[in-house]
């Protein structure tokens, strides 16, 4: 499953500083934590009766949430107010296909699905997209990241916990002002073209050990995959139109929010399961 303790925890640091706003953001994070606790669940009926609850607040929550979203990003004057606009309309656009596919899905199906729609169009639009306000208005040294390596994340793999580890210095460095424009513009070359080496030659390889170990949720990580570089390609093209300043906040957001997040979360559970199998 995608849904994870860590994954389904609000933490205080993605308050976008509007009461009403991050007060439905935590009942998202609320309902992703029921979606996942639903998987120790026997009682078929529970299940039933629990999933068709979830779906429904889902549904109360994008009717609801989005249109007080829009008009406090409006109010604020937020340059990216459309394409956020737009992200909102994908998300129900999904759950619409979900639900209207639910009769053709088992309880297992639906479960699954649900897990990967709420990680996919809610938590990660909170965690990264909703977040891009927050680097709009704030200082980037007022972030004071405080991730580091540390050894659990590693997989005994020296080549793929080099690179990770060396993305971890970059996401530090990344989160540390710089000096003027010249340096600043420099920062983003560096930054930029070490993540298009790092997605070109660490996804490859990493690819590449989950099918020698026949990992069996190696579909479902390609696709996470995929779907960073697709993130990365839509920063990257804003950038001749973006205030150099806006687009390395930008840039060290994606950073923490989907490499980082995907070592420590996503590449853990191929160590976990590479320990569990060994």
């Amino acid at each position: 499953m995608s849904l994870t303790i860590d994954n389904t925890t609000w933490k205080d640091e993605y308050c976008l500083g509007n009461l009403d706003v991050d007060k439905e953001h935590k009942k998202i994070f609320s309902l992703a934590q029921k979606t996942l606790e639903l998987q120790e669940e026997k009682d078929e009926e529970v299940i039933k009766n629990e999933l068709k609850r979830i779906i429904d607040e889902l549904g109360f929550y994008v009717a609801t949430h989005y249109l007080i979203e829009q008009e406090f990003l409006e109010t604020q004057q937020y340059p990216y107010v459309k394409e956020h606009t737009q992200l909102h309309k994908q998300a129900v656009k999904a759950l619409n296909e979900f639900i209207a596919n639910l009769g053709n899905l088992s309880i297992a199906e639906v479960q699954e699905q649900l897990c990967d729609l709420i990680e996919i169009h809610f938590l990660n639009h909170i965690l990264y997209e909703d977040s891009k306000y927050t680097a709009w208005e704030n200082s980037l040294d007022s972030y004071q990241k405080s991730f580091h390596w540390d050894e659990s994340f590693e997989i005994n793999d020296e080549a793929f916990d080099k690179r990770n580890k060396e993305l971890f210095t970059l996401a530090q460095e990344a989160f540390q002002e710089a000096p003027c424009c010249g340096s600043r513009d420099e920062k983003i070359r560096k930054m930029v073209n070490y993540v298009y080496d790092y997605m070109k030659i660490h996804f490859r390889e990493e690819e590449a050990l989950m099918k020698e170990y026949n990992y069996p949720h190696l579909a479902k990580h390609l696709l996470r995959h995929r779907n960073i570089i697709k993130q990365m390609n839509r920063l990257v093209v804003q950038l001749p139109n973006s205030d150099t300043a806006y687009f390395e906040k930008q840039l060290a957001n994606l950073l923490e929010a989907t490499f980082i997040y995907h070592v420590m979360d996503e590449d853990q559970n191929f160590r976990k399961w590479i320990k569990e199998a060994q």
